[in-house]
C-alpha cells in the first residue's frame, strides 16, 4: 500500500485570515473555512469527550440536524463552538484581552448542562478548585491577575514560540471551570491567524 508523505507550505496568516472570512461569506461548501470549522469543531471536542463522529459533526454544521443517535450537551457543545470559531475570527488581530476570552467561553458554554449548575460560571472565571492531568492550578482567587498579566504580557509581534508559552501559561491558570482546552485551542488558532504570523499548512 502505497502511502503518500504530506507536504509543508508556508502560509501568510493574515491572508489566511482573509480567506477563511471570504470563504464564510460566499458560504462556500468544501473550502478551507468549511473544512477547518468541522476539523476544529471535532478534534477540539472530541479531545474533552465529546462522543460526535466526524459524519454527525458534518451533518450538523451544513444541515444544522442531528444524525442519528447523539448525547445533547455535545451537539449544543459543538453548535456553540462554530459561533465562537466565528467570533474567533472576527477577531484576528485584535489584542487578546480578559473579556474577549471570557466571551469565548460564553458562547462556548451557554445552553449546556454546565450551565444549569449554580456553581458554574459561565462566559466567568472558575469558583472552585480544578486540576489538569493531576496538576494543581492557580486558585480562582488569582485568575483574575494571572490573566491580565498573561494578556498584558503578551507581544504586539507573536513568534511561534510566544504562541506556544502563551497557550502552556493559559493551560496552566485554567481560569475556568471546564472548556479551559477548548478556549485554549480557539486562542492558539486565532493567534497564528495574526497579521504578522506565518502559518503551515500540510497537504
Amino acid at each position: 500500500m502505497r502511502h503518500e508523505v504530506a507536504e509543508e507550505y508556508p502560509l501568510a496568516a493574515g491572508a489566511f485570515a482573509r480567506i477563511l472570512r471570504e470563504q464564510r461569506e460566499m458560504q462556500l461548501k468544501g473550502g478551507i473555512y468549511h473544512l477547518t470549522q468541522i476539523a476544529m469543531a471535532y478534534n477540539s471536542n472530541r479531545i474533552e469527550g465529546s462522543a460526535l463522529s466526524v459524519e454527525q459533526t458534518w451533518y450538523l454544521y451544513e444541515r444544522r440536524t442531528v444524525l442519528g443517535e447523539a448525547p445533547l450537551n455535545d451537539v449544543v457543545e459543538t453548535s456553540n463552538h462554530f459561533r465562537a470559531f466565528d467570533v474567533m475570527l472576527d477577531r484576528v488581530g485584535e489584542p487578546n484581552t480578559a473579556e474577549s476570552i471570557k466571551e469565548y467561553h460564553r458562547i462556548l458554554k451557554s445552553g449546556t448542562q454546565d450551565a444549569e449548575k449554580d456553581w458554574f460560571a459561565v462566559g466567568d472565571w472558575k469558583k472552585l478548585v480544578n486540576e489538569v492531568g493531576g496538576i494543581a492550578t492557580t486558585p480562582p482567587s488569582e485568575v483574575q491577575q494571572e490573566i491580565n498579566s498573561l494578556v498584558t504580557g503578551t507581544p504586539a509581534e507573536m513568534t511561534f514560540g510566544d504562541v506556544c508559552d502563551f497557550h502552556v501559561r493559559f493551560e496552566q491558570i485554567h481560569p475556568f471551570q471546564d472548556g479551559n482546552g477548548q478556549i485554549g485551542r480557539l486562542i492558539l488558532f486565532e493567534q497564528c491567524l495574526w497579521p504578522t504570523g506565518t502559518c503551515r499548512l500540510w497537504c
